[in-house]
């Protein structure tokens, strides 16, 4: 049996119109490439960078307003680690989350590739090679962002890191952490959230492509002293975390 309406991704905007047609009583269904809902925004943009912006925010406060309240605690201690774990239950709950409001309002999903073939049929390849096509009245294409690509320049995760490696690996995000200096190249809403939170742990951190001034880098922190964090042993010690 056809569908009524077939959407290509299941980010906000997917997820969101999938769930609302579900509820207009259209026979929905969702196809997603990845393994979890949620898209960039829930995977890989918006949460994980909110939830390490949030934790970064309150490390400089303990390290630097604390003691000017009367709050005395020390210098302290980064958990990387931690922190990256306190990042991935965020993004778990709020991928599962979707995952329930599809099962509630009975949008079936699709694993795979999506394209769309001919008028009202969509093509899903999945994983293993094996396709289907899908019948449809209607098709909404919801397939998101992907982190964009500068001529001449290769993004290896290590020394160009990408915001998805950032907020996906604690490799990169360490090196980021712990880089002398460093440059952003966006201004959207996730270069600005990675820029104020690398801002708090390199005063040299630099984000030259504009946007928002308020917590970039524009305003560095004047009690840092040193752009390498205490626990970081030397420049050359490299990144503390023993793997992803």
């Amino acid at each position: 049996m056809p569908y009524d309406l077939i959407v290509i991704g299941s980010g906000p905007g997917g997820y969101v119109c999938a769930i609302r047609a579900a509820q207009l009583g259209l026979k929905t269904a969702v196809v997603e490439k990845d393994k979890t809902f949620g898209g960039t925004c829930l995977n890989v943009g918006c949460i994980p960078s909110k939830a390490l912006l949030y934790a970064s925010e309150l490390y400089e406060e303990a390290g630097h307003k604390f003691g000017r309240m009367g709050i005395d605690i020390g210098q302290p201690k980064l958990d990387l680690a931690a922190m990256m774990k306190f990042k991935d239950e965020g993004v778990d709950g709020n991928v599962k989350g979707v995952a329930f409001l599809f099962k509630k309002n009975k949008v079936e999903s699709i694993q795979g590739i999506g394209r769309i073939v001919a008028p009202g049929k969509v093509e899903v390849k999945a994983g293993d090679g094996k396709t289907q096509v899908l019948e449809t009245k209607a098709i909404v294409i919801a397939t998101g962002s992907d982190v964009a690509r500068l001529k001449g320049i290769d993004i290896d995760e290590k020394r160009i890191v990408s915001s998805t490696g950032a907020s996906s690996s604690s490799t990169a995000f360490c090196r980021a952490w712990t880089t002398r200096s460093a440059g952003n190249f966006s201004a959207s809403s996730k270069g600005r959230e990675s820029s104020s939170g690398c801002r708090r742990r390199s005063p040299q951190w630099t984000r030259p492509a504009g946007g928002s001034r308020r917590g970039s880098s524009r305003h560095p922190a004047a009690p840092w002293k040193s752009s390498r964090p205490t626990w970081c042993s030397s420049p050359s010690a490299g990144c503390p975390i023993p793997k992803d």
